[in-house]
C-alpha cells in the first residue's frame, strides 16, 4: 500500500493501490465463461418449461433412429433401413399400386418388433422387451378385411380398428391416441377419404368450399400432430410413429401440370419420408396371359429427412400360391435384389457356377432352393447384408 499524500488527505479520496485487484469474471477464460452461460441458461429454461426442453444433441437420443421394416429388401435399403420410428411417413400412389399392402406389412413387422425403440431392425431383443408393438388402423375408406390383413402377416387378434365417420372424427381419433400413449403405430388409411361433416350433410348441387375446409383441418392435424411427437420425445417415452396413406391425382386447370395429393400441402411438409409407388409390369404363367404370376411395382423416395432422398427401386408382388413359385400368398418377391446385394457385398461368393454362403453349392439354383424356399435361412441372409450396409455406430 503506498502512503497517502496531503493532497489526497485534503480532498478526503481514499489512497491508491499499487496494483488494482481483478475482479473474478476477468480471471476467467473466454471458454468457461461461456460455459458456466450457456449451464444457468438452459437451467433456467428446464426449469421454466420442464427437464429436457432443450438438450445436447449428442445425450439427447439423436444419435440413431429406430425402424420399421416394410418386409421389402428393396425399399427397406432405399430408405435407409426402413420406416423411421417417430416420424411421420406418406405412402402415396395412384389406382391398385399396392399402398395398403404396404402399410399392412408395416404393421405386421411392428407387431413382431418390440415396442421398445430398438435400432436395429436385425438386432437380438431380450425377452423381458419382446413386447408387440400395439396398433391402430383408422380405416376411413372403410377397405379392411380381416382375411387379406392376415394373409399380410397382420395378427389381428392384436390389431385396433377405427372407422370414423368424417373427418373431424378421424383427426379426434388420431390425436387422441397419440396423447394417450397407448398406441406404438397409427395408420390412417386414406387422407384423401377424410370428409368434413358439413360436406357429409349438405346437398349434392350445394358448394360452399368444403376441399378449402378440407385442406385447412388437414394443416391443424398435422401440426397437432407435430406438437404430439415433440412432447413424446421430450418426455422420454416411447415416441409413435405415425403412416399416412394418400391417392396421386392429375392437376385439372390451365397450364397446371403433373400430380398433387388431394388434402392440401400441409401433409407433404410434416412428413419426413414421402414414398411414392406405381403400378408396373404383370408376368403370366401360361402365353395366353389367362393366368398372372406376379405384378410389378415401382417406387420412388420422393422425400427423405433421415437418409438419401430421390432413391427409385422396383419390386414385384406373387397375386397367388403357386407350385412354380417359391413365395407365400400376400409376400412380395425381393429374392433377386437379395441376391444381387449378397454379392455384392462379398456375403456370397462365386466362382463360376459354384456359389458360397456358409456352405458350398454347385450351383447359383441350388443356393435359391435353400435360401429362398426356407423362410428362415432367407430372413438370415437379409439381416447379414442389413448388417453389412447399414453397421452399428
Amino acid at each position: 500500500m503506498s502512503e497517502e499524500t496531503p493532497e489526497a488527505k485534503k480532498r478526503g479520496r481514499p489512497p491508491k493501490k499499487d496494483k488494482e485487484e481483478k475482479p473474478e469474471e476477468e480471471s476467467l477464460s473466454r471458454a468457461e465463461k461461456q460455459r458456466r452461460d450457456m449451464d444457468q441458461y438452459l437451467g433456467a429454461v428446464n426449469k421454466k418449461l420442464g427437464e429436457g426442453s432443450i438438450v445436447g444433441a449428442a445425450s439427447g437420443g439423436y444419435k440413431a433412429i429406430p425402424r420399421l421394416s416394410t418386409s421389402i429388401f428393396q425399399l427397406d435399403y432405399a430408405l435407409g433401413g426402413g420406416i423411421p420410428r417417430g416420424r411421420v411417413s406418406l405412402v402415396v400412389g395412384g389406382e391398385s399400386s399396392s399402398k395398403t399392402r404396404l402399410v399392412y406389412a408395416i404393421i405386421a413387422d411392428a407387431q413382431k418388433r418390440s415396442c421398445m425403440n430398438n435400432r436395429y431392425l436385425w438386432e437380438e431383443m431380450p425377452e423381458d422387451e419382446k413386447i408387440p408393438c400395439r396398433c391402430l388402423h383408422v380405416d376411413i375408406e372403410g377397405s379392411h378385411t380381416n382375411d387379406w390383413a392376415e394373409t399380410c402377416g397382420v395378427d389381428v387378434g392384436l390389431l385396433h380398428l377405427a372407422r370414423p365417420t368424417s373427418q373431424e372424427q378421424a383427426c379426434e381419433i388420431i390425436i387422441s391416441a397419440l396423447g394417450s400413449g397407448n398406441f406404438d403405430l397409427i395408420v390412417a388409411d386414406s387422407i384423401d377419404s377424410m370428409i368434413p361433416s358439413e360436406e357429409v350433410e349438405a346437398a349434392f348441387d350445394e358448394s360452399n368450399g368444403f376441399g378449402t375446409a378440407k385442406a385447412k383441418n388437414n394443416g391443424k392435424l398435422f401440426r397437432r400432430i407435430q406438437a404430439r411427437l415433440n412432447e413424446a420425445a421430450k418426455n422420454g417415452t416411447e415416441i409413435p410413429t405415425c403412416v399416412f396413406v394418400n391417392q396421386v391425382r392429375k392437376k385439372i386447370g390451365f397450364m397446371q401440370h403433373g400430380n398433387t395429393y388431394p388434402g392440401g400441402d400441409a401433409q407433404r411438409f410434416y412428413s419426413s419420408v414421402i414414398i411414392e409407388l406405381s403400378r408396373g409390369k404383370t408376368t403370366y404363367f401360361d402365353s395366353e396371359k389367362s393366368e398372372p404370376a406376379t405384378v410389378a411395382f415401382h417406387f420412388m423416395i420422393a422425400k427423405n429427412k433421415v437418409y438419401k432422398p430421390k432413391v427409385t427401386g422396383e419390386f414385384e408382388m406373387g397375386v397367388e400360391d403357386h407350385p412354380k413359385l417359391t413365395f407365400r400368398k400376400g409376400q412380395f418377391l425381393d429374392q433377386a435384389a437379395v441376391f444381387a446385394q449378397a454379392e455384392k457385398f462379398g456375403i456370397v461368393e462365386t466362382d463360376g457356377t459354384w456359389s458360397c454362403y456358409g456352405e458350398k453349392f454347385k450351383t447359383k439354383k441350388e443356393l435359391n432352393e435353400k435360401y429362398f424356399k426356407d423362410e428362415k435361412a432367407y430372413l438370415s441372409m437379409k439381416e447379414d447384408i442389413l448388417t453389412r450396409l447399414f453397421p452399428k455406430k
